[in-house]
This record gives structure tokens, sequence and C-alpha cells, in this order.
């Protein structure tokens, strides 16, 4: 499809009311199992799990947007490509931007691993290659992109880390069972909060790799955390058992303490 045609067919949906995906990031590892944003937009991080031979392990990739622009369009769209990933022992399940340079992972394992990146990760066009973006971001390139499917032409191999970046990893291993969920709030940014397929909601002090709190209540594993932004002591989770509970993360000051959160269960019912 020549980009005229890829303008005009996209300017048909438009015209129909359907959403438009503009950019496709396929991983050539496996199945991703969350997303994240870092706090500026600039980069997203994608948890991976994979399997190899008999081998079970994860990655999280992270990827940045180049812009191309068509010579007969005077916009220029975001192609996402990987600029570079974090390989782990076990399943990647969950991921959480704490700051430019910082993000956490859950494992499959039970681990909360917090990985400090010695400088921002590169832009796409310093992941890659001159030629290798060339190749793979030009409208020839684009023109070959399945419409239906959205399945791009391969992308050549990609450093693990380039040689510029450097990762230090604090892993913690309190949790019993997977990893489901990570949050945390804007206003406590070292602060992070985990939910797990052990039922328990934990509390973490991302930056020193220490555990604050265990918060019990729940008797299914929990699928989603989530911390206010408008009050820093407040989050919530949301589990397997049909609960959804908020917790006073003040109670996180005593490491000892186990705490059992408010069980808000809310029936709607529309006539």
């Amino acid at each position: 499809m020549s980009a005229p045609q890829a303008a005009s067919a996209g300017a048909g949906r438009a015209k129909r009311g359907m959403a438009e995906c503009i950019s496709v990031f396929r991983s050539r590892f496996g199945g991703c199992d969350d997303l994240s944003l870092s706090p500026t937009g600039a980069h997203a991080a994608a948890a991976v799990s994979m399997f190899e031979g008999n081998t079970w392990g994860g990655v999280v990739s992270i990827l940045c947007g180049t812009s191309i622009t068509n010579a007969d369009e005077a916009a220029a769209d975001p192609i996402l490509r990987e600029v570079c990933h974090l390989e782990w022992n076990s399943g990647c399940s969950s991921v959480r931007w704490l700051s430019e340079k910082t993000l956490a992972f859950g494992t499959d394992a039970g681990d909360v691993c917090v990985a400090s990146l010695s400088s921002p990760p590169p832009a796409a066009e310093e992941g890659l290659a001159a030629t290798d973006l060339a190749a793979t971001a030009s409208p020839d390139a684009l023109a070959n992109v399945d419409e239906e499917t959205g399945a791009a032409p391969p992308l050549p191999p990609m450093p693990v880390l380039p040689p510029s970046l450097q990762a230090s990893t604090i892993a913690m291993t309190d949790h019993e069972d997977a990893v489901t969920s990570l949050a945390n709030s804007r206003h406590e940014l070292r602060r992070l909060v985990s939910g797990s397929s052990d039922c328990t909601v934990r509390v973490w002090d991302a930056e020193h790799g220490k555990a604050l709190a265990s918060f019990a209540g729940h008797t299914d594993a929990v699928e989603a955390v989530d911390c206010s932004q408008q009050t820093p002591h407040l989050a919530a989770s949301a589990s397997r058992d049909g609960s959804v509970r908020v917790w006073d993360l003040r109670s996180a000051q005593d490491s000892s303490r186990t705490s059992h959160g408010l069980d808000c269960r809310v029936r709607m019912q529309c006539s």
C-alpha cells in the first residue's frame, strides 16, 4: 500500500468513527502482560513472559517512538521501537516506571524488582543503527504492514542494554506467588504498592529495597492495585474474591503490622 493509499484508508476509517491504531509494537519474546509509561511519556516499558526450551524467563522491553514523516503528508506518525531490554530469570508480569531512570517490575516467582538505570534510556534513533532505522521505519517498510493484523516485517536484533547504559537491580522476595500489579503515587515516588496471587497487598521502600507492610484480607488472588493521586496515604486493590479494598498506607510505617482493609462491595443494577 502506498502512502497516499494508506492516508486515504485512514481517512475512511475516521469518517466511519473507528479508532485508528497509529503504531504497533510486537514483542519478539512473548506475550505482553503489562505496560507503563514513563513520567514524561518519553518511553514505555512492556512486561513480557517467555518460555524457551525448558526455561521460563521474562523481559522488560523499553520502547520509544520515532517520528517518520511521509513525503505526501505533513503530519509525522510515531513508530514504536524497542531501544533496549532487561532480562530476568522468571516471567515478568507487571511493570511500573518510578522515574525516567528507575522502573519496578514484578515476576511470576513473586519478586518485586527495582532497576535503576545509569541514565535515561536512549531515544529510538540512538538504540537503532542508522541503517537499521532506515530499513525498518521507511515508508516502504511501513507499506508492508498487514492492515488487518498489524503484522510488521521482522526487526533487526536489539541490544540488551547499550554499552553506555547500565542497570543495578534490587529484588524483594516477600510475595509467595506471582506479582500481578504495581502502583505508586506521584506524591511518594519511592513507596511502591504491589498486589499478588498470594492474596496480599504489600508496600515497599523502592529506594532502599525494604518491605514496609503486608495487607491481608482478600481471600483470592489480587489482580490490580492503584494509589490515590490526590490522597497520598490511600491505595486500593481488586481481587478475584469479588471485592475492592481500600487501604490506609500510613500503617506501612510499622513493618510488623498486618492490616485489614475496608471491604468495598458495591452492587449496581440498571433498569
